[in-house]
């Protein structure tokens, strides 16, 4: 069966013995081209991941990874290629969907209070956890979002004003002043 995800590497829930399970996952040629191509990335020379996937209590699946990839990114100044190393690690859990230890959806029409400290477990559907899928996201968010070449600095045309604003607080001290 082909997977629509261009780095997917379903694992079965029901295959984690007592001890859980240690994976170690590599992408190919192929799927680092594919994963470049969504990220928009000059190229994509490695990408790896180990992970440690384990059950918890109250029916959770725990999941400890490191990723490691080779990444060159255009510079968002100079738009030369900037190359970068991730070495990152994340921790997730999942828990079954309708399971006690899953978050509850909120009613329909009431107040959402969103607590950013909560690490609430995601929801798994079905009986299957896509590490691929998993591990290309969070090498998304390991990305730097503004790649910029060392010493790379805008063209003086484009640059500021020395006398510029340094803040928007700033312009309104400016403006007050001036109808003083």
């Amino acid at each position: 069966m082909k997977h629509p995800y261009p780095f997917s590497r379903p694992l079965e829930i029901g295959a984690l013995g007592e001890n859980g399970r240690e994976e170690r996952i590599v992408a190919s040629d192929a799927e680092r081209a594919a994963i470049a191509a969504e990220h928009h990335l000059v190229a994509l020379d490695a990408l790896s991941a180990d992970l440690d996937i384990r059950r918890g209590d109250a029916g959770l699946v725990l999941l400890d990874g490191r990723i490691r990839a080779d990444v060159v990114q255009t510079c968002i100044v100079s738009l030369e290629p900037v190359p970068q190393k991730i070495d990152d690690t994340f921790h997730m859990s999942f828990a079954a969907a309708g399971s006690d230890a899953a978050p509850r959806a909120p009613r329909p029409g009431a107040e959402l209070l969103v607590d950013p400290e909560a690490d609430e477990p995601d929801v798994l559907d079905g009986t299957t956890l896509d590490i691929g899928r998993i591990v290309a996201e969070q090498f998304s968010l390991a990305l730097d979002p503004y790649p910029r070449a060392p010493g790379a600095a805008l063209p003086a045309a484009l640059a500021p004003p020395d006398d510029a604003p340094k803040s928007p607080f700033a312009a309104l001290a400016a403006l007050k002043t001036t109808k003083s």
